[in-house]
């Protein structure tokens, strides 16, 4: 996923987000809901960690 400042991720009930650099260096932890403030972070790659209802998943992310 391409993002600039937030990503909209509509998810109902709250999951956890945990945002890692490619040196798997932990960037941010935060319980979210409907969408994720990624302003702060620098232009890059990174990895996203999802946990909802207790299934994680991780994607690419590339913050233009």
């Amino acid at each position: 996923s391409r993002f600039t400042n937030a990503l909209c991720l509509g998810i109902e009930q709250t999951a956890t987000a945990r945002i890692y650099a490619l040196t798997g260096q932990r960037i941010l932890t935060k319980p979210i809901r409907h969408s994720l403030d990624v302003s702060h972070l620098t232009t890059g790659i990174y990895m996203l960690s999802l946990t909802h209802k207790g299934t994680t998943t991780t994607q690419k992310l590339i913050k233009k």
